[in-house]
């Protein structure tokens, strides 16, 4: 067995990681970073240089060997294209230059491989797991209002001064109308409970969400600016919008409206920053629903 605290007092971090905690420290930086620009960004925007990432990992340069090997690991260039977690920079084998050591993160629909595979590693990594959080007892997937009380209090004191914490308030639309169409039961089955999943997908390596009420939830998203926030919250919106649920063998299409406010500009108490993004989506709401609203003191 490794001596972890000898490790950290000599600084000999690559001598002290395992392949799979330097590919889960790698995977972790790709993922956040693309997280942070959005799908939507450019290309090159979208990129990070591999040899830089492993040398923040381990704490030291490193060689060309080293930056192969993990390329050839999460972004082999064999068919079917692409065949790894990581996509290889199109002007990597072409360019020379400042592109050859770059990958991304990618998703497709139905396919995000490297968010699948930080999971994987998560589960075989008990050191690096996150802690055990407590799920709403109705439907078991997202957290609790109490966890998202917990949660509050660890972001807050752990925020980069230079970003805030973003709360969204979201509520489905016209939601009376699809337990009236269809049994609740129903409801709960074929619709709540795959849309719960789609909230907590879309909120890994980026915050949690808490289910709230019956149609309305919370999400926090700490140590983003507040443009980070709201690009989120529209690309949300907009996934919501196209996605495809059923009920009875019916084909379901459901909106919501959603709400933003900010920890600290709006209240220094998560309940206070959570009523102030339930205002902005009552303004959402008022402005023909399917919206994204940031809290204003003057609209509310």
């Amino acid at each position: 067995m490794r001596d972890k605290t000898a490790c950290h007092s000599t600084r000999t971090l690559a001598a002290c990681m395992t392949d799979a905690e330097l590919e889960l420290a790698i995977l972790r930086k790709y993922v956040e970073h693309y997280d942070s620009v959005g799908a939507n960004a450019v290309k090159c925007q979208r990129e990070l240089d591999m040899r830089q990432v492993i040398a923040e990992a381990i704490g030291r340069t490193v060689d060309d060997g080293i930056v192969a090997r993990w390329h050839a690991r999460l972004a082999p260039q064999s068919p079917p294209y692409p065949a790894g977690v990581l996509r290889q920079c199109s002007d990597s084998t072409a360019n020379k230059g400042a592109h050859r050591f770059h990958a991304r993160a990618y998703y497709e629909p139905g396919k995000a491989p490297a968010w699948e595979r930080i999971q994987n590693l998560e589960q075989q990594l008990p050191d690096a797991k996150p802690a055990q959080k407590e799920k709403e007892q109705k439907f078991g997937i997202l957290n609790s209002p109490g966890q998202a009380m917990t949660d509050f209090a660890l972001y807050s004191s752990e925020r980069n001064a230079d970003t805030s914490m973003g709360v969204i308030f979201l509520d489905i639309d016209n939601f009376k109308g699809l337990n009236g169409k269809f049994t609740e039961s129903m409801v709960d089955r074929d619709i709540l409970v795959p849309f719960q999943q789609l909230l907590h997908a879309a909120c890994r390596h980026r915050g949690d969400a808490y289910r709230h009420g019956g149609e309305e939830f919370v999400m926090l998203l700490p140590n983003q600016t507040q443009a980070e926030v709201t690009q989120f919250a529209e690309r949300l919106r907009q996934k919501i919008e196209t996605q495809q649920f059923s009920a009875a063998e019916t084909l379901v299409r459901i909106t919501v409206s959603i709400g933003i406010a900010f920890w600290p500009t709006h209240g220094e108490a998560l309940q206070e920053v959570i009523e102030k993004a339930n205002r902005a989506e009552h303004v959402a709401k008022s402005k023909g629903k399917n919206r994204v609203e940031i809290y204003n003191e003057q609209a509310a």
